[in-house]
């Protein structure tokens, strides 16, 4: 993007004296090999992985937790209440616990809304 922007920009003469029939090239002509730009492009590329270290750890720790996304709401329910083969309540106590136990944790892993250095990590959605 930096180097099509710069590249873009003619030289002063061609805007300023059209009548004078200048050719029409790039003010500064740059490229992607420019020493500069080669330069600036590890540095940003160095920055970005430096700093998803942390947004990409804490994601990971909301991975545990990754089944609960996948359980069936309504198939467990029936499991637990419904049909000839009802849960005990000492298993159904067991189960809820368990779910109370994930909630409570995931609600304390961070907080909802967390800025680091580059990155804004909104985990507000994963928790509900």
């Amino acid at each position: 993007m930096i180097v099509n922007s710069t590249n873009e920009i003619n030289n002063l003469e061609t805007n300023l004296m059209p009548f004078m029939k200048f050719d029409d090239h790039p003010n500064f002509k740059i490229t992607m090999e420019s020493p500069w730009i080669v330069e600036a492009d590890q540095k940003i590329t160095q920055m970005c992985e430096e700093n998803i270290v942390y947004p990409t750890e804490l994601l990971n720790s909301y991975k545990q937790y990754e089944h609960l996304l996948n359980v069936d709401r309504k198939k467990l329910i029936q499991e637990l209440f419904e049909g000839e083969e009802k849960k005990p309540l000492e298993e159904i106590r067991e189960l809820v616990k368990l779910y109370d136990v994930a909630e409570q944790e995931i609600n304390n892993l961070s907080n909802d809304t967390i800025d680091s250095t580059l990155f804004r990590i909104e985990v507000g959605e994963i928790k509900q």
